[in-house]
């Protein structure tokens, strides 16, 4: 038996690391380590708690996201406690403006919900003028930060639309 456990061990110590969690304002942000770039796969956020169901908390999602500026919904599955939106944001990066935008899905249970954001991407310039072509990976190298914070704030803003 001991021997079962010394070949599982070895052979997953022989596998690559394919993904990295890193911490970072109270989020978790999912690196593809398996790349030289370091791409964030995805952020998932706290859970958070609000009265209501499932799909009362999605409703209330649907309203906040069709409301704010830089959201639009995507999709909503009210019974399986689901939406999804795509947002975008303007930054300051030194002396210039840049732009973030991803992918917003909400999950939600009874009494809780979750917001995860995928396919982070930044470009230069205001998210007014730019196509879908001129946004690149937001990799986990150099000046992330201020693309990720910008992230969190959409998400920031979409929490406190639910509490409201």
């Amino acid at each position: 038996m001991k021997i079962r456990y010394l070949v599982l061990a070895g052979t997953l110590a022989a596998f690559p690391v394919a993904a990295e969690d890193v911490q970072f304002e109270g989020h978790v942000l999912e690196v593809d380590a398996s790349q030289e770039a370091r791409v964030i796969v995805r952020m998932a956020g706290t859970r958070y708690r609000l009265p209501g169901t499932a799909a009362q908390i999605v409703d209330k999602a649907e309203k906040c996201v069709t409301g704010q500026k830089g959201l639009a919904l995507v999709s909503t599955d009210a019974a399986g406690g689901t939406l999804a939106a795509s947002g975008r944001a303007d930054y300051r990066q030194r002396w210039s403006t840049r732009s973030i935008r991803a992918n917003l899905r909400i999950e939600a249970s009874d009494g809780h919900f979750r917001i995860e954001q995928t396919d982070l991407a930044q470009a230069e310039g205001g998210s007014a003028e730019l196509a879908d072509d001129a946004y690149a990976p937001v990799s986990h190298a150099g000046d992330w930060e201020n693309a990720v914070t910008a992230a969190i704030a959409m998400e920031s803003r979409l929490v406190d639309c639910l509490y409201r």
